[in-house]
């Protein structure tokens, strides 16, 4: 299974994502919560480790994996966010007929350090699931100690 990451997305995915919130519940899908639908691992990372995100949905539905620098303060069709109004789509994929999506990142060695906020959202039809928030905390690396010769 193929993971599209930081990449375009379908146009139909976006606008159901965005647009519903910009123009209104008319063009809204009918939007769900699941509060057990992200799971994330480790919850704190150093540069050059990798980050096991786990998305739960439906089979065959599209799993949508968003991440932002501030913690709250977006919305969703009047459901509030775990992400800040700066987020970034990451990955777009399809949930798998196990009804899981698994992937891995490594983190950059030029990420600043501090807490990222991310929330999945899975859909289907016109059902949007929106997960539970989780955070990773990018950690700097430690310093070399000094050799003594």
């Amino acid at each position: 299974m193929a993971c599209r990451r930081m990449g375009w997305l379908p146009a139909g995915l976006l606008f159901v994502f965005f647009g519903a919130g910009v123009f209104g519940p008319a063009l809204a899908a009918q939007v769900g919560t699941d509060p057990r639908g992200l799971a994330v691992t480790p919850a704190t990372a150093l540069p050059g480790d990798t980050v096991v995100w786990s998305i739960v949905g439906p089979p065959g539905a599209t799993a949508v994996l968003a991440w932002s620098r501030a913690g709250g303060g977006a919305s969703f069709q009047g459901v509030l966010l775990a992400l800040g109004p700066d987020f970034q789509i990451m990955v777009a994929s399809p949930i798998s007929a196990q009804g899981r999506l698994d992937f891995a990142l490594r983190v950059p060695d030029t990420v600043p350090t501090g807490q990222y906020f991310f929330q999945a959202a899975t859909f289907q039809g016109d059902q949007v699931t929106l997960t539970n928030g989780v955070s990773v905390t990018v950690q700097p690396l430690p310093a070399p100690r000094g050799r003594f010769y």
